[in-house]
């Protein structure tokens, strides 16, 4: 017999079908709820980016 938790199904499949009816899905969030993977990892990689162009050169002497 079943004996796992199922309350969650329903709810999820709500937000699910609410996202995909959306013309736009909310913005940094996953659809499952909490913070996009790919998101974060575009924010950290432009932070990153920015903050190296940011630095000054390094000028070598010849």
């Amino acid at each position: 017999p079943y004996e796992g938790d199922s309350s969650w199904v329903d709810s999820t499949l709500k937000e699910m079908k609410k996202c995909m009816d959306s013309d736009m899905p909310a913005v940094g969030k996953a659809a499952m709820g909490g913070d996009c993977d790919y998101c974060t990892y575009a924010k950290k990689r432009t932070e990153l980016t920015l903050d190296h162009i940011k630095k000054p050169k390094k000028t070598s002497k010849s």
